[in-house]
């Protein structure tokens, strides 16, 4: 998958990078998605940060450089007695793998559960949380709200 991405394929050979890769079951559950609605946003399927993130430096938050894409969310969820489990956005953090670029820069790799599906608005307002709750598929959310 990464190597069709040429750009991706020279940041990952000459800087340290985060990449966020979803499982095959993700990628098989989205295109069972598209089946059902083919105006479905068929964005990209895995995430890069230019830098390395870390699991100490969650939570945190990273703004796009690109206007319109929406920021990213890194998250923390701690219970007694249970380990951390680690967030991107809607994905659980899954399993990690540390690589060295041929230029000996760190790269991490993230395997996450689900692909990474950004908010959309429609409108240029936010909806309140009532109309959130009432009708989340006009705000581009597929899942329901319990």
């Amino acid at each position: 998958m990464v190597n069709r991405e040429e750009v991706l394929q020279i940041l990952l050979d000459r800087r340290g990078v985060t990449l966020f890769a979803p499982m095959n079951s993700a990628l098989r559950k989205q295109k069972g998605r598209k089946q059902e609605d083919p105006k479905r946003d068929e964005s990209s399927s895995f995430y890069v940060l230019n830098f390395l993130a870390q699991k100490h430096m969650f939570p945190m938050s990273i703004t796009p450089y690109l206007a319109g894409v929406a920021p990213l969310y890194l998250s923390v969820k701690e219970e007694e007695g249970k380990r951390k489990e680690y967030y991107v956005d809607n994905a659980k953090i899954i399993r990690q793998a540390e690589h060295r670029g041929t230029e000996g820069k760190t790269q991490l790799l993230y395997v996450i559960d689900e692909l990474l599906e950004p908010y959309k608005p429609i409108s240029a307002q936010p909806p309140t949380s009532l109309e959130l709750l009432k009708q989340p598929s006009i705000y581009g959310l597929k899942e329901p709200i319990e």
